[in-house]
């Protein structure tokens, strides 16, 4: 009787010290941290600027909060692939609020989209920001711009039998945002285009509050209206035909939330 009651909690002592061990070398999560960074996005030239051989960068200032809420503003003075002047369009996501709200400043507009669901308290940060999909394969550890950096990849097929390589670094202390990637363009006949998104700056700590905000005074349009806006601007009659299919499916979810 002893006997049996000493194994069984000799069993019990181990099962418990084989747990506090593992939980002891498992990594802990990490909290979501609040910080805005400048993210340089690099593609190749366009066909349509013959002699040309740098890429066309955009840049983009993207500030995130700590429950989640982020914005993105693209910074003026950047230039379409074609030459054309971007607007400073902004993205701003507010997770409390559930709304999504695509900005144009200069025109003072604004079109706004409903989550669905209750809002919901963010889960926080796996420290090897490990993707859930599985779908890309860990590469290993780098540092990066004083930050370390866990590495992914993903390699797809495409219909046209070409191949495209998408890589990136994603930094625990930044959310597991990424803080550089590539994407690889191959094509069947061997034409190998690269687009890279690199992070020039970073700032920790609360964000600009002007970057979360939307004038009452802005016009609430559709999405379609907004375009038709932008392309009136830039000299453009009508958005091209493909374009409005898309957009006439946003309309039906931006009419359906409403």
């Amino acid at each position: 009787m002893r006997r049996g009651l000493l194994v069984g909690t000799v069993a019990v002592l181990l099962g418990f010290l084989s747990l506090t061990v593992t939980r002891a070398f498992q990594p802990q999560a990490l909290p979501r941290r609040a910080f805005t960074m400048v993210v340089a996005h690099q593609s190749p030239p366009a066909k349509t600027l013959p002699g040309s051989s740098n890429t066309v960068s955009l840049l983009r200032r993207m500030a995130f909060r700590s429950d989640g809420s982020s914005a993105s503003v693209t910074l003026p003075g950047e230039l379409h692939s074609d030459g054309r002047p971007f607007f400073g369009d902004r993205a701003v996501t507010l997770v409390q609020e559930r709304r999504y709200i695509y900005v144009l400043d200069r025109f003072k507009l604004r079109t706004t989209y409903i989550i669905p669901g209750r809002p919901k308290a963010l889960p926080e940060i796996d420290p090897t920001c490990a993707d859930n999909s599985n779908r890309r394969v860990f590469i290993g550890k780098q540092s990066y711009n004083g930050y370390e950096t866990y590495v992914y990849q993903e390699t797809k097929t495409t219909p046209e039998k070409g191949q495209v390589t998408e890589t990136r670094w994603r930094a625990p202390l930044l959310n597991c945002m990424d803080i550089y990637g590539e994407l690889e363009v191959k094509s069947a006949q061997g034409e190998v285009k690269v687009y890279r998104n690199k992070v020039t700056d970073v700032v920790l700590g609360d964000p600009d509050p002007a970057l979360f905000d939307v004038p009452g005074d802005y016009r609430e349009v559709p999405p379609s209206e907004m375009e038709k806006e932008r392309m009136a601007v830039l000299g453009y009659k009508n958005p091209l035909p493909t374009l409005m299919e898309h957009l006439k499916a946003r309309d039906e979810r931006y009419f359906k939330e409403r």
